[in-house]
């Protein structure tokens, strides 16, 4: 039986109405780095890795959002 599954699932969306946002996600971990857009509100940056992870959400107009030690296992 052969699987995929999601390291980690990023979903942005608006606080007041939780509509979908676009925005950029960018996850590090030490050397490691990633950035990649949303689609429809929604990415997976990090497919199947295990590590502890700080992530930046962008979106225009809005406020960066930032959360650091961030575990996958």
């Amino acid at each position: 039986m052969l699987f995929a599954t999601s390291g980690l699932s990023i979903g942005v969306h608006d606080a007041q109405n939780h509509a979908n946002l676009i925005a950029t996600v960018t996850v590090t971990d030490g050397t490691f780095s990633v950035t990649k857009s949303t689609n429809n509100g929604n990415v997976t940056p990090v497919p199947g890795r295990p590590c502890t992870y700080n992530i930046t959400v962008s979106s225009p107009g809005d406020q960066d959002w930032m959360r650091n030690d961030v575990q996958v296992k």
